[in-house]
């Protein structure tokens, strides 16, 4: 028999002695399993799992804990308990033959359970008490309740009834799991029995896009601490697997040790000379930029140090995925024949979210690799809402690195979304270190290339610059960008001219006023405004004693940065500023103020949509407004957007920083010259704060970024 067992989970609860199922995850939910010679009711649908459940519960029991059991069931008999787990790898007539476990079933009648027109146990209690003396048993499943009392109409009866039956078998000191069928409203057809029991588990089958989901929830436990969330849970050739999302923590261990990544020229841009062991990057970037060539370049790596690697692909079999790399020097075929590496070819749509997790789970301890790589990681979108895909994500990254195991993902960009570098994995905020692969066009759009930069990579200085792949039959390397410099390409097509970039770009307008008091007109507006789309976005926040901080950053710049600036202040709704007056005096750059088709009214917020500013009337909510639009800066720009938040009372920033990283962009917060430190240090303190600097130095780091495109 397959061993299923888990690491025991030692009740929390001393008071309370507990039960453990052998049920994969789930002891560690219940917080030692259920509750030790005490009644448990097992409520769900049909096809949602009790019956086997039960089983389970008995096999754990029987094989890990020396604990024989009983199954009494009232609607199927011996035969088709068999056949019921007879795909499944439990031994169950060994078991059987063994007097380990015991089926009773049990054919009701109604003269059975009557004597002289009344309700009567008694002939029960003694099948099962001689089933119960008969091998020892100390679990006890019977399946289903609602079968045993399904003649009973009188409640009065059936309440004494059920109490009666739970006092017998907690005076038995048995374990008993009891099945119930759902009805509207209740766990049990009857719904008594919750009442009564000491504990209530809720398992159901749901459908939702056609991908139906098996979730468990504990609804009722006496006496002790439980999760008392969903939790999906799968059947498997190996029984039921409970998967507690939520109980992963944050106990990975730290390590200093630098893995190579198989590319030299991509390790000399780290200082440390490639990843961190145990820790988790992602590779992004559109269609054919090289990211699963990466993602092989550092399984390869891996075999080469006598590691194991796991490559689980989503797009490519394994055939077609050795043969496509031998192209560029990766001979993967005699790798995998050594047991070094195993691909593991998979459509994300052949089963859900939880599967998957589980599959990997098995995988892990089977083969037992030191790095895993998963390509890509945005197949599994479509699978489920996107915070199940979170949470699946997250429970999938901490296994990995509570085990050591170093991750490589890859995530597959849609070019028409260039500026979300993610994406749409939602996990970023949980990767080490972060590439992003693009297009670039060279020379003016006479030829396309691949482009590279090093968005974060924790714990470790690097390469800041865009570096140029090249690919040929003897591999892949890396190198600066040629003097005369690269774009960014808008879409997959063949670069166009200019001209025609230029025609389809949207317009922004950039915030800040006009020299005198009276309002621009139209032709100066125009005149002003930059036509070209700018190559990032830079949005300022603060409150209370920023001008300084405006001031000093603004004139730290010059006009060719390739940057728009906005600067979002704290201003009362009614008053007369001229902020933007003493702005424009500070900078040579264009000053204008934010309009959507009408000048800025009162109590207004302000965001960005398309590269336009847009205005929200009635404002949503006081000091706020950074936050709101640094968000919306985030999902516009994805990593081109940058965040300040400079000297200021309360947290307004805090959330809108947290955003503008998770997009992949860069954040900055003003040092202790702020005047008021609120916003600034609130902010620092979310860690999602990359530069912590003075306003004349992040001006100098703001001219470094921008320089990448010059």
């Amino acid at each position: 028999m397959t061993d299923r067992s888990l690491t025991p989970v030692a009740a929390k609860n001393r008071g309370l002695k507990k039960c453990l199922t052998g049920i994969k995850g789930f002891d560690e939910i219940t917080e030692g399993g259920i509750p030790r010679n005490r009644i448990t009711l097992l409520s769900g649908g049909t096809g949602t799992g009790k019956t086997l459940l039960g089983i389970d519960f008995l096999i754990g029991g029987a094989t890990q804990h020396d604990e024989p059991g009983v199954v009494m069931s009232f609607e199927e008999n011996d035969d088709e308990l068999f056949a019921d787990v007879a795909s499944l790898n439990f031994d169950l007539l060994s078991l059987v033959a063994d007097r380990k476990i015991l089926l009773e079933y049990v054919l009701l009648e109604r003269r059975d359970v009557q004597s002289d027109g009344e309700f009567n146990l008694e002939g029960l209690f003694v099948r099962l008490e001689l089933a119960i003396d008969s091998i020892g048993a100390k679990r006890v499943v019977l399946d289903s309740i609602d079968s045993l009392f399904a003649g009973v109409t009188d409640v009065g009866i059936l309440r004494l009834e059920i109490k009666r039956l739970f006092r017998w078998l907690k005076n038995k000191k048995v374990t008993a799991l009891v099945t119930g069928e759902t009805t509207q409203g209740t766990y049990t057809r009857h719904g008594l029995e919750a009442y009564v029991s000491d504990g209530i588990i809720f398992v159901d089958n749901r459908v939702r896009d056609q991908i139906s989901t098996r979730r468990i929830r504990v609804i009722k436990y006496r006496g002790s601490n439980h999760g008392t969330n969903e939790y999906p849970f799968v059947i498997d050739e190996n029984g039921l697997s409970v998967i507690p999302i939520t109980s992963s923590g944050l106990d990975q261990p730290g390590s200093s040790e630098r893995l190579s990544t198989g590319i030299p020229s991509l390790s000399a841009m780290f200082n440390g000379g490639g990843y961190t062991r145990g820790s988790t990057v992602l590779v992004s970037g559109t269609a054919g930029t090289g990211k699963t060539s990466l993602a092989a370049a550092f399984a390869v790596e891996s075999c080469k140090r006598r590691e194991r690697c796991l490559f689980l692909s989503s797009e490519e079999s394994p055939g077609h995925l050795i043969e496509n790399l031998s192209s560029i020097g990766f001979d993967l075929a005699p790798l995998v024949d050594s047991r070094l590496l195993l691909i593991v070819s998979t459509r994300p749509s052949f089963f859900g979210l939880e599967m998957h997790l589980l599959d990997l789970y098995k995988m892990l301890a089977e083969f037992k690799p030191q790095a895993v790589v998963i390509d890509p990681l945005t197949s599994l979108i479509g699978q489920g809402n996107q915070m199940e895909i979170e949470s699946m994500l997250t429970c999938m990254i901490d296994s990995l690195k509570s085990n050591g195991i170093t991750g490589f993902f890859t995530s597959l960009v849609s070019s028409t979304r260039q500026n979300d570098n993610s994406g749409k994995i939602g996990v970023s905020s949980l990767i080490d270190t972060w590439i992003v692969v693009r297009e670039l066009e060279e020379s003016e759009g006479r030829k396309r290339i691949r482009g590279l930069y090093i968005v974060k990579s924790r714990g470790m200085a690097h390469s800041s610059d865009v570096h140029k792949l090249v690919m040929s039959d003897s591999g892949m390397s890396w190198m600066p960008m040629d003097a005369d410099g690269c774009r960014w390409m808008p879409t997959p097509l063949r670069a166009r001219s200019r001209r025609a970039r230029s025609e389809r770009r949207p317009r922004i307008r950039r915030r800040t006023s006009m020299p005198d008091a009276s309002p621009p007109s139209d032709s100066e507006r125009a005149a002003r405004m930059s036509t070209a789309r700018p190559n990032y976005i830079v949005g300022v926040g603060g409150s209370a004693g920023a001008l300084n901080a405006y001031k000093a950053l603004l004139e730290s710049l010059t006009t060719d940065t390739g940057m728009a600036f906005v600067i979002i202040s704290h201003i009362t709704p009614d008053a007369y500023s001229q902020l933007a007056l003493i702005l424009s005096r500070c900078s040579s750059m264009p000053t204008m103020v934010a309009v959507s088709g009408m000048p800025i009214q009162a109590n207004a917020d302000l965001e960005i949509e398309a590269f336009i500013f847009k205005v929200i009337t009635p404002r949503s909510r006081r000091a706020a407004q950074i936050d709101l639009f640094f968000v919306s800066l985030a999902s516009a720009m994805g990593g081109f957007a940058i965040g300040i938040v400079m000297s200021g009372y309360g947290g307004d920033g805090t959330l809108g920083v947290q955003s503008i990283k998770e997009k992949g962009g860069t954040t900055f917060a003003q040092d202790a010259s702020a005047a008021v430190n609120g916003m600034p240090t609130r902010a620092q303190a979310s860690t999602y704060v990359d530069f912590v600097l003075s306003p004349e130095k992040i001006g100098a780091a703001l001219m470094q970024i921008g320089s990448r495109f010059f």
